[in-house]
């Protein structure tokens, strides 16, 4: 009887000993892969993105002989809820003609990368600008400050580059959307609306203070408990054709309306 208690007795050491280290890898391991998901990850290009950003530029240059002083223009400049949304179909600018409106989106961009890739608006030397951008950064654990400063520094970048070659250009900050985390998109983080809440706070304050406009679109794409209406995704956090015809409403109503 003794040596069965004692056989018992190691098991439940052993099983106490594998939950310990269960527990120390758990508080170890996640900051490690943090670390390297931001480093490795956060900020880059991999060969889509360059391959994307590279023909935008392309692209403008072609366009450069058939841009006419003067004209509207209107660019989109974003990330993947950029890229997919079909802005010439939806968006044929009351004053510009439809192939006048350009979509500058690359899927997966965070604020960083748009910074370091402005020639894809800028060339086009657009008369509004309408950036979305932040949800790929806040799942990428950037810090909201950051992200922020980031767009601070977009935005800069883009009024540095109307006041040297003299043309009025418009910047318009929408809000970052809420997300649904039950969808089938591989969300990192899983406080991203708590997060975007915030972030879209900070928006607000920094675009009074850059003098550009926040277009504040958050609420009208959320549901009872916060979360993105099911009925406006396809996958939990890039809209489908009801959430962009929700998201056109609302920048009509608070941009285009005004501009007539």
């Amino acid at each position: 009887m003794e040596k069965i208690k004692k056989y018992y007795r190691e098991i439940i050491i052993a099983m106490l000993a594998v939950l310990a280290l269960g527990l120390l890898l758990g508080l170890i391991i996640p900051p490690i892969s943090k670390a390297v998901s931001r480093t490795s990850i956060y900020g880059t290009y991999d060969q889509y993105k360059q391959t994307k950003k590279e023909n935008f530029d392309l692209q403008n240059e072609k366009l450069a002989d058939t841009l006419v002083e003067g004209e509207e223009r209107l660019v989109f400049f974003g990330d993947s809820i950029t890229e997919i949304a079909p802005v010439n179909d939806m968006y044929p600018y009351k004053s510009a003609t439809p192939d006048r409106v350009f979509n500058r989106g690359i899927s997966g961009d965070t604020a960083i990368c748009m910074r370091d890739r402005l020639t894809n608006v800028t060339t086009l030397q657009p008369s509004i600008v309408i950036i979305l951008i932040g949800i790929n950064d806040i799942s990428y654990n950037a810090t909201i400050e950051e992200i922020n400063g980031y767009l601070s520094e977009i935005i800069d970048g883009l009024q540095a580059d109307a006041t040297a070659n003299n043309y009025e250009m418009d910047i318009y900050v929408q809000s970052v959307l809420p997300a649904y985390e039950k969808g089938t998109a591989p969300f990192r983080k899983y406080n991203l609306n708590e997060d975007t809440i915030k972030l879209n706070a900070l928006y607000d304050t920094m675009c009074a203070e850059q003098k550009v406009e926040f277009i504040y679109t958050y609420d009208r794409f959320t549901d009872d408990k916060g979360n993105l209406k099911e009925e406006y995704t396809y996958d939990g956090l890039h809209p489908n054709i009801n959430g962009y015809v929700v998201m056109r409403e609302a920048l009509e109503e608070l941009i285009f309306s005004k501009r007539i």
